[in-house]
């Protein structure tokens, strides 16, 4: 007898949905990347000009607020869009691999277009309301995380929450932008399209909703252009607002010097010093909380093994992301105001200027190292257990390899580029990562045995450390050349 047929679905895919699998790969890893890189690339165009007060200029220049947007704004959406589409033919091999049929391809890229316009005009208008770039980038990723993360949370509260209470007019209506939101979010628009048998339209209600979005922030970016842009400052290093010597609150402002002076200077200016260090524990508790609401699905209240877990992770993934955004930011200030000259007629060498930043940093990452050891004592097993497998296995050590690579790259990389080191360096390296993951797991260890995963994950911490030690030594000779321009 025939055997009986394998159905279509996620669960189902065999050998002829490689193609479904490879397109899925690529869409995801280019959407992510549109979005990391995307919103500090689109951010910078008005607010670059604030920063380096020639936007009066350009406003002399005869040029209107529509001119001024569009040259800013739209000749990099439409670079941005090129790259897009150059590797839209070779994504088309999908096809040719089977699983996957030639509308999903075009709904795919019509689904990461839509997008791509839509985050270009909504960080156009946060540049345009912000005075800095690392505000509008700051403002730029919390609109586009609000706008991805809104339907899905937005479900679970309706879900789970006893107000509105459902069938009433309040419900309804809050159902309806719920619905609304989850109909205009790329991710869940791709979920849809990367489904077995997709035989939906390739400009659906996602493609057309961004669009029109797109459109609403450019003309806000255009109404408020004139508000937001009428005074022009004179460009100037950022300093927190430090608290007065009569303040009762004085003893969060700047103390004395230390006996490292530079390192001092870091803490206190780079990293906003004792204020900030509150702002942290704030933002930590801030995100399990925010966790430990949405992503809890006990029925019982929220063990403490389950906050520690999450203080574990949150403090090593935030503190490590901000050591080396906090490093990439020292750097790049002291070239952006042209003070690296300077500092280096002091009687010290590159490397020691490097090492005194870094010295200055590491205060400012208590809160993350306080909230690791507390996340430790609720779930005393949990962190044994994660503590055996960073140090005690080879899978460990090449994590431990990577985030030093990883800082050091940032660290080398803000000296490259003039603007979003730390962004761009994050986006290198999970495009990176993703990469070798699936040269690893598709190509060579495909039917392969433990031991090979192992000797080739100490191969690749080695890797990594290599990588460490050649962007430290960069990032040094990079300081010396900079500052003999």
């Amino acid at each position: 007898p025939k055997q009986a047929k394998r159905p279509r679905g996620d669960g189902g895919r065999g050998v002829g949905a490689a193609g479904l699998d490879f397109l899925s790969y690529v869409v995801y890893v280019t959407f992510w990347f549109i979005l990391l890189a995307g919103v500090g690339y689109f951010a910078s165009a008005v607010a670059e000009e604030k920063e380096e007060a020639t936007l009066g200029l350009l406003k002399m220049s005869n040029l209107n607020a529509a001119a001024i947007l569009l040259g800013k704004s739209t000749s990099r959406l439409l670079g941005v869009l090129m790259l897009l589409l150059v590797q839209f033919p070779f994504t088309l091999l999908a096809v040719t691999l089977g699983g996957v049929s030639l509308d999903q391809v075009i709904a795919a890229y019509a689904t990461l277009l839509a997008f791509l316009v839509f985050l270009c005009n909504l960080s156009l208008l946060a540049s345009v309301c912000c005075k800095t770039v690392r505000g509008a980038t700051v403002l730029a990723g919390v609109l586009v995380g609000g706008f991805l993360a809104g339907g899905p949370l937005g479900t679970v509260a309706l879900s789970t929450s006893t107000w509105p209470r459902p069938g009433t007019l309040l419900f309804r209506v809050c159902q309806a932008g719920v619905d609304a939101l989850n109909g205009a979010n790329p991710l869940v628009r791709i979920r849809e399209v990367m489904t077995t048998g997709f035989d939906g339209t390739p400009f659906g209600f996602q493609v057309v909703s961004n669009l029109v979005l797109g459109a609403a922030c450019f003309g806000l970016a255009w109404l408020s252009f004139g508000f937001f842009t009428r005074e022009d400052k004179e460009g100037s290093p950022g300093r927190t607002a430090f608290f007065r010597r009569g303040s009762p609150f004085r003893w969060l402002g700047v103390s004395r010097p230390w006996g490292l002076a530079l390192a001092w200077k870091e803490f206190h200016f780079t990293t906003g010093g004792r204020l900030m260090l509150i702002g942290r524990f704030v933002l930590i508790i801030g995100i399990v909380a925010f966790i430990a609401r949405f992503f809890w699905f006990g029925s019982r209240p929220v063990e403490a093994e389950f906050i520690g877990g999450t203080l574990l992770t949150v403090s090593l993934l935030v503190g490590l992301l901000e050591f080396a955004s906090d490093l990439s930011k020292s750097l790049r200030a002291e070239v952006q105001w042209h003070t690296l000259p300077d500092l280096m007629t002091l009687p010290i060498s590159a490397r020691q200027l490097l090492w005194s930043k870094v010295a200055g940093i590491l205060p400012a990452m208590v809160p993350y190292a306080v909230c690791f050891v507390v996340g430790a004592m609720l779930c005393p097993r949990e962190s044994g257990l994660m503590l055996e497998g960073l140090f005690g296995t080879v899978y460990g050590w090449h994590t431990i390899a990577q985030g030093i690579a990883f800082v050091s790259f940032t660290a080398y990389l803000s000296l490259v580029v003039r603007r979003f080191g730390a962004l761009a360096a994050v986006g290198i390296w999970i495009l990176g990562n993703w990469l070798m993951f699936f040269l690893i797991f598709f190509f060579l260890l495909r039917g392969g045995s433990g031991d090979s995963a192992e000797v080739m994950f100490g191969f690749l911490a080695l890797v990594f450390a290599g990588l460490a030690i050649c962007f430290h030594s960069g990032t040094v000779r990079r300081l010396e050349r900079l500052a003999g321009e």
